[in-house]
């Protein structure tokens, strides 16, 4: 599940948007670039776009309240700040 956290600053992608240079930054990492440089590979970012993939699975396995007393589905919890059964967690692709 480490691919649905920005590793700019280690938190579940809101904006997830595809860098010029082939990274996956957060918006709010983007914006904080005061010289317009990637956080991961240093070079320098000439357009974004919005990942909407990822941004649709992410939304999909968040929820608001605490997942880990309520249920077992597999989740990311902003409660916590974390993921739940994350061992049950499959990736189908259609």
């Amino acid at each position: 599940m480490e691919a649905l956290v920005c590793k700019g600053c280690n938190k579940i992608f809101e904006e997830p948007l595809s860098l010029s240079c082939g990274d996956l930054l957060c918006k709010r990492c983007v914006e904080s670039s005061k010289d317009n440089k990637c956080k991961i590979c240093k070079q320098e970012v000439t357009s974004s776009i919005l990942n909407q993939t990822v941004k649709s699975f992410v939304q999909s396995v968040t929820v608001e309240s605490c997942c880990n007393h309520k249920k077992s589905t597999p989740c990311y919890c902003l409660q916590c700040n974390s993921f739940s059964a994350i061992d049950q967690i499959q990736i189908t692709y259609h």
